[in-house]
């Protein structure tokens, strides 16, 4: 769960503004880090395997 809260955390020092939807693979402690960190206004779309797979590929290029 710390993992994944610093990540959010990491990810929102980077932007001015926190997103308005998350879209993520669905590991069990996404939802509580992303209400805790992002805010509980916050969307978070859980992907299926294939497109989730996908969005990790576009993310490592980045």
């Amino acid at each position: 769960m710390e993992g994944t809260k610093a990540f959010f955390a990491q990810a929102i020092e980077l932007h001015d503004d926190p997103p308005k939807k998350v879209a993520t693979d669905g590991l069990a402690s996404y939802p509580r880090a992303i209400s805790e960190e992002l805010g509980e206004d916050v969307e978070h779309e859980v992907l299926d395997d294939n497109r989730a797979d996908g969005l990790m590929t576009m993310s490592r290029r980045l």
